[in-house]
């Protein structure tokens, strides 16, 4: 064996060692923690996965045909491994979420690795599992959105494998429907020469097989493939031109509040989209270019800035500057002794403070969001108290609709079609449901009151209010 081979040996030696454990470790001690903290809307998703188990259909409300979810591809794979293993749906999420942020963080790696240091490419590896951003929708699709990404980058930068590349694009798009922009991908390699005009027919087609199952049953089954979340969302947050571009403001202020060493972010993505542009432009096109063209995308379907797993597949990029910037730092390879035990020095304090930081203010989430034991409350109190046809209206279903399994009115109009062309108030006057969380009627009485613990109070709701129709 050539010393190149037996160099090349030992490096995937050590990362199979070292690299790839730690970074799998890093995301299991940013996510354990967060066991009980899952956003409500991942619940819709579980809702539609076990329908599809029972076997009612992919549906919310049994009968229902409305493409409630944005996820149908996490939807089936959720669906799937429970037939296989049993496990409750909240708890077979957070262990996929486990598993593909690790995924993702290897990835990240492996492709940070194909120009910057090993150590530094560990760095963003660790910076990507420990952000709070991405670890705060654990329980939602978006680790495997990552994940897919990642792979699709990977392939399209490192290895060059046109077919993989369409392939995971292609289920990334049934993950979540706005990674068609990853076609941007394989696109800006093919303008700097990276890939050949075949390649991105390859690409092309290959996710085009992916899609097209997907495609021609969402249209017999619910008449367009089109989730109806997003006119529903359009809907009911309809705001300012620049709405969703302000949480380019909003969420650094939120991430600085927790990680004051965010403050570095700045100059080392400016360091680091120096040096990204310089050694891969094919990288910087692509990927940064993608944010860009995300960011836009969001912006003109005037979605919210309010949901986080939105925000979360951004960090891809954030990583990439960050990385390099680092890299940019402890570069004194062309200085003096004390220069370069210097950069070392602070290269590994810096990462060593964002990693943990990273983490403290993941953990804060711990205690962040007491709605949900309420909801849960909430929820086994109709399952006990109503009949199985009983309907329930509530402006928040995740939670509520997933543990009571009763039918559902949604007042927010992500899987009531109804709710969104004659808006809450006239529907439920129309519907008249059987009960109606924290929305007073004519002909209601209240019957149950759920005190909500301080930190999780809105303005004007300390508690969730339950009303039954009266029966004369």
């Amino acid at each position: 064996m050539s010393i190149s081979h037996r160099i090349r040996a030992a490096s995937v030696e050590c990362e199979v060692a070292v690299a790839f454990p730690l970074i799998s470790a890093a995301a299991v001690v940013a996510l354990v923690p967060l066991r009980d903290y899952v956003l409500d809307d991942a619940y819709i998703t579980y809702r539609y996965a076990r329908n599809i188990v029972l076997g009612r259909g992919f549906v919310y409300n049994p009968g229902e045909h409305i493409l409630g979810t944005t996820t149908p591809g996490y939807t089936l794979l959720l669906a799937g491994l429970n037939r296989i293993s049993s496990l409750d749906f909240p708890i077979l999420s957070w262990l996929c979420g486990i598993a593909f942020t690790a995924g993702a963080g290897i990835l990240s790696y492996a492709l940070l690795k194909s120009w910057l240091r090993p150590e530094v490419a560990l760095a963003g590896a660790l910076l990507l599992v420990t952000n709070p951003i991405l670890t705060a929708a654990v329980g939602m699709e978006t680790s495997l959105y990552v994940f897919l990404l990642e792979i699709a980058a990977y392939l399209t930068y490192v290895r060059i494998k046109p077919l993989g590349v369409g392939t995971a694009i292609g289920l990334a798009i049934l993950v979540r429907p706005d990674a068609g922009l990853a076609y941007l991908f394989p696109f800006m390699a093919w303008g700097v020469g990276r890939l050949k005009t075949k390649d991105l027919v390859l690409v092309a087609s290959m996710s085009a097989l992916v899609v097209l199952p997907w495609l021609l049953f969402s249209l017999a089954y619910f008449g367009s493939p089109i989730p109806h979340t997003l006119e529903a969302k359009r809907v009911d947050y309809a705001g300012t031109p620049t709405d969703f571009l302000r949480g380019l403001i909003i969420y650094p202020r939120l991430y600085f509040h927790f990680n004051p060493l965010f403050a570095l972010v700045v100059p080392l993505c400016l360091l680091g989209g120096w040096r990204v542009f310089q050694q891969k432009p094919a990288v910087a096109l692509g990927i940064l270019g993608w944010c860009a063209l995300y960011l836009g995308s969001f912006q003109i379907l005037g979605l919210p800035n309010l949901y986080i797993w939105y925000w979360s597949p951004l960090q891809l990029g954030m990583v990439i500057l960050m990385a390099s910037g680092i890299d940019t730092l402890a570069d004194w390879r062309q200085r003096g002794p004390v220069a370069q035990f210097a950069g070392l020095v602070t290269s590994v304090a810096l990462i060593i403070c964002l990693t943990a930081t990273n983490l403290a203010a993941g953990y804060w989430a711990l205690d962040w969001n007491p709605r949900f034991y309420v909801y849960r409350a909430v929820a086994e109190y109709l399952r006990q108290s109503s009949r199985p046809d009983d309907l329930v209206a509530s402006p928040e279903i995740g939670v509520i609709g997933y543990y009571s399994d009763r039918p559902v009115l949604d007042l927010f109009g992500l899987v009531s079609p109804t709710v969104t062309r004659v808006g809450a108030g006239m529907a439920l006057v129309a519907v008249q449901p059987t009960y109606s969380i924290n929305v007073s009627l004519s002909g209601y009485k209240e019957v149950e009151v759920f005190p909500v613990p301080a930190r999780g109070q809105m303005a004007g709701d300390p508690a969730i209010h339950v009303f039954r129709r009266s029966t004369k």
